[in-house]
């Protein structure tokens, strides 16, 4: 098999999977929109944040603050466009589990991981109700 293909199956498995796990019954998605909202979600359910990225900049967006005894971290995916040019945009995407009743904050940086930059270029934050 080529690369080409490998890479192109690759990616598409990838978009099948973020948007089986998004579209699932009590999953709250939100997106760039969604700054500084509340969201409700259910204790179990998951919390799909998706905000839009240029990796090929050395930026990438980072979760700052949430409380680890409400929430747990599963993880991150990267959704790449259908045709990768040189800095195209793609969309970060976080998964994060309800675990238990009650609010929190929820904060992501856009920064580079490497440098001293004390500020980020971005951030994006909202309130999280679990019920």
């Amino acid at each position: 098999m080529s690369r080409l293909f490998v890479s192109v199956l690759f990616l598409a498995l990838l978009s099948i999977c973020s948007f089986s796990i998004a579209s699932e019954p009590g999953t709250a998605l939100v997106t760039e929109a969604d700054n500084g909202k509340t969201v409700e979600v259910a204790k179990g359910s998951f919390l799909v944040i998706e905000l839009p990225g240029q990796p090929g900049t050395g930026y990438s967006w980072q979760l700052a603050e949430y409380d680890k005894r409400l929430l747990e971290f599963v993880g991150k995916n990267l959704r790449e466009p259908e045709q990768g040019y040189p800095n195209m945009k793609t969309v970060e995407i976080f998964r994060l589990k309800a675990k238990k009743k009650d609010s929190c904050v929820v904060e992501l940086e856009y920064r580079r991981p490497f440098g001293k930059q004390k500020s980020p270029t971005r951030s994006f934050r909202v309130t999280v109700r679990i019920h």
